[in-house]
């Protein structure tokens, strides 16, 4: 299980794994990021086209995972959709958030939960279970679910 612990300040988080901190992920202008593992840095960049990063931070955008080599490990589909996907070389994941309003994403595998992703409010630490997905993967989910989840008073703020 996968624990994301929000930072005091800013927009990051230590991601724990089963209680250990396996790594740092500070988003960058909600548009990506970074984060550490035991075999180096890997890149969340966003595949927008617009330089305005809240117009695009989750206006049909892509996002990627690049490995310590250079090479793509994994691509997204735009995570604020309903239904999105994350494809790495031999797998799509699947997920679906059943509610615009709750901070959820089930990770399904033939129209059923596998998984998931959530947060219980907008201040509080997420989880994560997602099963035979590799650690640097999960990461790039988890990331992305909290960049939809972060961004959304800027894209939606109260009148």
């Amino acid at each position: 299980m996968l624990q994301a612990v929000r930072g005091k300040a800013d927009l990051s988080y230590d991601i724990l794994a089963d209680g250990q901190l396996v790594t740092h992920w500070a988003t960058k202008w909600l548009r990506g990021g970074k984060f550490v593992l035991e075999d180096g840095a890997y890149l969340i960049s966003d595949d927008a086209i617009s330089d305005d990063p809240i117009g695009d931070a989750m206006g049909g955008v892509a996002f990627t995972l690049t490995d310590p080599t250079g090479t793509r490990l994994a691509t997204s589909s735009d995570p604020s959709r309903r239904m999105w996907t994350v494809t790495t070389e031999d797998q799509t994941y699947e997920f679906d958030r059943r509610s615009r309003w709750r901070q959820h994403m089930d990770m399904v595998d033939g129209g059923r939960a596998v998984g998931y992703i959530r947060r219980p409010n907008l201040n509080a630490d997420a989880s994560a279970e997602l099963p035979m997905m590799p650690l640097p993967v999960q990461v790039f989910a988890v990331a992305l679910a909290l960049l939809v989840w972060d961004s959304a008073p800027l894209l939606h703020p109260r009148v």
